[in-house]
């Protein structure tokens, strides 16, 4: 091997020259080119090292070391090349590119390029963290998880995005300086830019088409007027036109998929997979009346031929509309499946102007597609179907107002295999005692070795049990949104399947049925029919989640053949309530009958209808010929068994309330017998509602019940295993507009007053899941604290088992304007009774990188508590840190005490209200503040203090005055304000770790006023136990700012973390301190009061004094004082033990 050619870098490929670059077929000497001149490569081998590979790989036989680039932070990146076997699909084969990765790449790199050859096709990838760095600088052996970065390149592939990145990498870092660093890297491949940019894009695009429909854009503002097809086709209704649009683009982005498996435009002597990966665009060039594209071109496209079986497969479609010859004479897959069945006829004719389709090619023509779905810690830098339901997510109508967010990537990966390792444990340990004492039959440990890391030597003697577990389970997203979780679930077992068939093949050939080798495409048809169901009250995202599936059974086919009917699996409805034309129908399935034999003829039929349901819908699944048929035939079916369960329903109410009181009811009676007669006609129209539905062939039913629409999985009356789903996850909308009243009537766990959907869809969630399945989902994190989910807390904490809580702060990705401002926690619960008291917690820490964050899971360092603590309060918190100050309680008292209260707390003034105050306020004074002014009008304008103004120490007033007196909503009592006391501010100061207290003087004229954003703290005696600047010192403490972090969830918020007033009052202070202390105390108070006074920050020794003297007075040890410091280099145990209390 020659030394390496150390030539300094050239001038900077262009943007058009990294795209012909890479769009053609892989050149090392134009590659090495590209890395010197773009990345700054110095060290490139003149002749670079062959290393022959292990024997016995099918994908490559040697790799190249072609030369090693340093970057500007002295990162080391080895630069590889792996000429790949001709055979190899290098843009699916992933698992076994990975696995190759690792004889590539060695310990002595930070990270690596490595280009996978196939000449015509090529993968960059850039890989991620080979080596970590120890504290002396030198490079560790240790390892961390890969992660690994890549774009597809060669002949058919589109590179803009990796020319425009690649250009502007060098562009950047030489502002600083030559060479680049590895952030700079690292950002040249963000899968999270390219989703940014495409978002912005396809929503602009998207704006075009509603703009000319409805003279509104993306963003629903006027900016024109509307087209008279508005009214003509969509019967003037505008959200029915901005679905059309978004169903439309939906199909055209599912066919740039299509064009990269090579199945549109195929010559009719090719075979599939040699078509024309830009038949879309090209369609368009050639069309000779562009403005009639949609319904010329298009309509004959969805309708005729994508959703027609043909024998020959070729495009219907006129010739004469070209002005190129032979498109009827190229090949179209019939996909089946729904996706193109033409619902919307009265829209065949539409005409769009030229100018749209053609900006919107143009647009699609610069991206890249993949119909892969990576894992978080693989990325294509391309648009794949991930990104796509992460696209029309944030395009479904009024989706913040329905509380709905879209979960990030890694957030859906670590759930999953969460709720997928808690499946296999308790399904596979059936004999496990419920307070886990038994022997295990399957080690835990071992179950998350397959499922985290795919390795199955500890297990495989396990395997047909495995197989036949992962073959039954039963998963459920009652929230599907774009289907993130049972995508993300269905990728993991098809992941295990074939993990354990590569290690045991004939037991899993025979298990899951495959015949002769491995059949991924079978694999996941099997568990998309037998164990995905999914439920949204939005159409269009349950297009959108179907849409995913198919293109995850369209992944593993060389051939097309037609797609499933996902009608009766991923299903539109309500999840919360039942209702049939707007009304809630109660449906009791499990009626019980004093005479049951004068209904038996009711319930056989009832049976039988229920068997021949679930076997009709069973069969839909895969029916090609006569949909409609069997459709209507399921209709008429569910209709049948509504009307027959209705029926049963009215027998029993009337059986169980006969009339009362004869000829002499009482008039108790008599609205008694009124109300019953009212409940039975209900029941009698909405019967007769229903035959007449059922009389009108083509009308939908829409209607939607756990166990009519799923009756092989929850109605006792069918299945023949423990009643439901074995995993319930989902990310519920938070804070959605529904009707309390009626929901209360069905969900007993959720207080009247909470105004959170979030704890219906948990209370739904329980009653989905089996006995000892499991429910796991992503939701705000208040149900751990606020009393009115106090019932709902010891329902997933007593009553079932909680095992972890993973608290996430904000995770959420939002493209809208106004990112979602909540913190969330993930938690697995298991539907069996909680016979253990350990909980175990983390937190992630507040990263911006979703990744970094997740690392911290992964080493499965758990924070654990004791939950019998939390369950004996009366509010059932959650001790968060150790308790440190329980053995001190004889010494201590609570700042509020119920009994003979030593202070009192009170939140401040509520201003304003609409409809109260004398005189009544209006909507429009609440908005304009009329009370508040920035001068002193009069003697009722007193000073006020929003939270803002309060800081440790000393109020920062704002030169702001509030009118004072009835006027005002609810005006705290005059006698509070006027005594000397101190204002507490309900944001905790997080950053800091304590309170923010200031002190207010005594005052009967101008008095402070302070608002519901802080409490006041006021003595009961004139003389107080504790004087109230040394209660000011306290309180400002790091020692008390530990101790209401130890149970309130809500100080763990990145956003407004709140303190409440329980939190306040249960504040623990000494019962005695000497005279020295108190005078020590107070003259550092003075101290600090002076040096804020003058504006002077530096009061920090000050504050840290009085930390030292209030854990001495506490009488904490050393190593308790350790625990809220958070180390131990603070002050040795020496000094600790010598410092000067007084």
């Amino acid at each position: 091997m020659k030394l390496p050619n150390k030539q300094p870098a050239n001038t900077m490929l262009s943007n058009s020259e990294l795209k012909h670059i890479f769009e053609t077929r892989y050149d090392r000497s134009k590659w090495i080119s590209v890395l010197k001149e773009n990345f700054g490569l110095k060290e490139a081998y003149a002749e670079p090292r062959s290393v022959k590979l292990k024997p016995g790989q099918d994908l490559a036989s040697e790799y190249f070391v072609l030369g090693k680039l340093i970057t500007k932070d002295d990162r080391e990146i080895g630069v590889y090349e792996v000429p790949v076997s001709s055979g190899v699909k290098i843009e699916r084969n992933k698992v076994g590119l990975r696995n190759l990765l690792k004889e590539v790449y060695k310990n002595e790199v930070d990270a690596a390029f490595v280009v996978f050859d196939q000449k015509k096709k090529w993968r960059f990838t850039y890989v991620s963290e080979i080596t970590v760095r120890a504290k002396d600088g030198g490079r560790e052996k240790k390892k961390t998880d890969p992660k690994r970065y890549t774009y597809l390149m060669g002949e058919g592939e589109r590179c803009k995005t990796a020319a425009d990145r690649f250009t502007k990498l060098r562009t950047t870092s030489d502002l600083f300086g030559e060479g680049v660093t590895l952030n700079a890297i690292e950002e040249a491949f963000s899968v999270d830019k390219l989703s940014k940019s495409f978002f912005d894009e396809y929503r602009k695009h998207y704006g075009r088409f509603t703009k000319y429909l409805t003279g509104k854009d993306e963003n629903n503002k006027e900016v024109g007027k509307p087209h008279p097809l508005l009214k003509s086709v969509f019967n003037g209704q505008e959200k029915e036109a901005r679905d059309f649009v978004k169903k439309m683009l939906g199909r055209i982005v599912f066919l740039y998929f299509l064009e990269k498996k090579g199945w549109l435009g195929v010559p009719e002597d090719k075979s599939w997979g040699y078509g024309d990966e830009n038949f879309l665009s090209n369609l368009f060039r050639d069309c000779i009346e562009k403005g009639n594209f949609y319904q010329q071109v298009l309509v004959p496209l969805y309708f005729n031929t994508l959703n027609e079986e043909r024998s020959n497969d070729l495009f219907k479609i006129r010739a004469s509309l070209f002005s190129k010859p032979g498109y009827n004479k190229v090949k179209i897959p019939y996909l089946n499946g729904g996706l193109f069945d033409n619902d919307e006829k009265h829209t065949d004719n539409l005409v769009f102007p030229q100018e749209l389709f053609a900006g919107l090619f143009d647009f699609f023509d610069q991206y890249n597609f993949t119909v892969y779905e990576d894992s978080p810690d693989e990325h294509t830098v391309a648009v794949d179907p991930e990104m796509l339901g992460h696209i029309f997510e944030n395009l479904l109508e009024d989706n913040k107002d329905k509380g709905a967010y879209y979960t990030p990537k890694e957030i859906v990966h670590y759930m999953c295999r969460e709720s997928l390792i808690e499946y296999l444990y308790t399904k596979l340990n059936p004999l496990l005692s419920p307070d886990g004492t038994a022997q295990e039959k399957l080690p835990r440990a071992a179950i998350e070795k397959l499922v985290l890391h795919h390795e199955a030597a500890d297990i495989i003697q396990h395997d047909e049990a495995i197989l036949t577990a992962l073959k039954e389970v039963k998963i459920c997203d009652p929230a599907i949104g774009s289907g993130a979780f049972p995508m993300g679930l269905l990728l993991e077992i098809f992941h295990l399947v074939e993990t354990l068939f590569n290690a045991s093949p004939d037991v899993t050939s025979a298990t899951w049925k495959l015949g002769r080798g491995w059949n991924p495409a079978k694999v996941k048809e099997e568990i998309i029919q037998n164990s995905i169901y999914g439920v949204d009250i939005e159409k269009g995202a349950v297009d959108i989640a179907r849409l995913r599936f198919w293109l995850s059974l369209i992944v593993d086919e060389n051939t097309p053949r037609p797609l499933p009917n996902l009608d009766y699996k991923i299903v539109v409805g309500d999840s919360l309530l039942s209702k049939f034309e707007d009304e809630i129908i109660d449906i009791d399935w499990d009626i019980k009958y004093k005479n049951a034999s004068a209904v038996q003829k009711i319930i056989l039929d009832q049976q039988k209808k229920l068997h021949l349901l679930q076997a009709r819908q069973h069969l839909y699944f895969h029916v090609k010929s006569d949909k409609t048929s069997l459709q209507h035939e399921i209709r008429d079916l569910k209709i049948d068994i509504l009307i027959n369960q209705l029926t049963l329903s009215k027998l029993s109410f009337v059986e169980a309330n006969p009339k009362l009181g004869g000829f002499a009811a009482t008039p108790k009676e008599i609205q008694k017998n009124l109300e019953n007669e009212i409940r039975i006609v209900n029941y009698d129209n909405t019967i007769a509602k229903l035959k007449k539905l059922k009389e009108s062939k083509d009308a939908p039913l829409h209607f939607f019940d756990w166990k009519l629409d799923f009756p092989e999985v929850l109605n006792e009356k069918v299945v023949n295993r423990v009643l439901g789903f074995d995993i319930v996850i989902a990310n519920p909308p938070y804070g959605a507009e529904v009707d309390h009243a009626k929901m209360n009537t069905t969900y007993t766990l959720s207080q009247k007053r909470l105004s959170n959907t979030y704890s219906y869809f948990i209370e739904k969630s329980l009653s989905l899941t089996r006995k000892r399945g499991n429910i796991t989902l992503i939701v705000p994190n208040t149900w751990l604290s606020i009393k009115s989910t106090k019932s709902l807390r010891t329902a997933l904490l007593v009553d079932n088992t909680i095992k972890q809580l993973l608290f996430t702060h904000q995770v959420f990705e939002s493209m809208a304007d106004v990112p979602p401002i909540v913190d969330t926690v993930v938690f697995t619960c298991i539907l069996q009774k909680n016979h253990t008291n350990e909980l175990n917690l983390i937190t992630l820490s507040d990263s911006s990188n979703i990744n970094d964050r997740l690392l911290e899971i992964e080493s499965r360092k758990w924070y654990s508590v004791i939950t019998t603590q939390i369950l004996a309060q009366n509010d059932n918190r959650i001790e968060l840190k150790k308790n440190i100050l329980q053995v001190n309680r004889k010494n201590l008292f609570y700042l509020e005490e119920k009994k003979d209260p030593k202070y009192i707390v009170r939140i401040g003034t509520q201003e304003y209200a609409v409809g109260k105050g004398k005189p009544p306020l209006t909507k429009e004074q609440v908005r304009q503040r009329i009370y508040h002014s920035e001068e002193k009008l009069d003697s009722t304008y007193m000073p006020f203090v929003p939270c803002g103004d309060i800081q440790p120490f000393l109020l920062n007033w704002s030169n702001t005055y509030l009118k004072w007196g009835e006027n005002l909503h609810c005006p705290r009592d005059k006698e509070i304000y006027s005594k000397e006391h101190l204002i507490v501010s309900r944001i905790f100061d997080k950053k800091n770790k304590r309170l923010k207290v200031c002190y207010a003087a005594a005052s009967a004229d101008d008095f402070y006023v302070n608002n519901t954003d802080s409490f006041c703290v006021v003595a009961t005696a004139q003389v107080p136990v504790i004087p109230m600047k040394t209660l000011l010192a306290l309180l400002n403490s790091k020692l008390i700012g530990y101790q209401l972090m130890i149970h309130n969830v809500n100080l763990m918020r990145s956003i407004y973390p709140k303190i409440n007033t329980d939190d306040l009052k249960n504040i623990c202070l000494p019962r005695k301190i000497n005279t020295n202390t108190e005078t020590k105390i107070m003259e550092l108070v003075e101290a600090i009061l002076t040096q804020k006074k003058i504006k002077s920050n530096d009061t920090i020794t000050l504050e840290r004094n009085l930390d030292y003297i209030v854990y001495r007075l506490y009488d904490l040890k050393y190593s308790e004082a350790c625990t809220i410091e958070e180390n131990t280099t603070w002050m040795t145990e020496e000094d600790y033990k010598n410092f000067e209390v007084f």
